[in-house]
């Protein structure tokens, strides 16, 4: 992903809008700013981003067995067999 650049102010909504330079982005905040008179436009940088990527799905048990359907998901899927209660 390449970097990009935000423009938020702290009156408004969240940004949503990616710039591709930082000369764009700060052009839109001078832009904004001079239509918003006396509201401040912050220019953000995209520095990092944190991804989590393992999810574990633990099924719990309620006494009976997998139905039909469960079991014909698990193995279209190759989903593993959970271990007996």
């Amino acid at each position: 992903m390449k970097k990009f650049w935000m423009v938020w102010n702290p009156s408004g909504r969240a940004p949503t809008f990616k710039h591709e330079t930082e000369v764009q982005a700060e052009g839109e905040a001078k832009r904004l700013a001079s239509l918003h008179r006396g509201q401040s436009f912050f220019i953000l940088e995209a520095k990092k981003k944190a991804v989590a990527v393992d999810v574990e799905v633990i099924e719990l048990c309620d006494g009976s067995r997998d139905s039909l359907e469960s079991q014909l998901y698990r193995r279209t899927y190759e989903v593993p067999m959970a271990e007996t209660c």
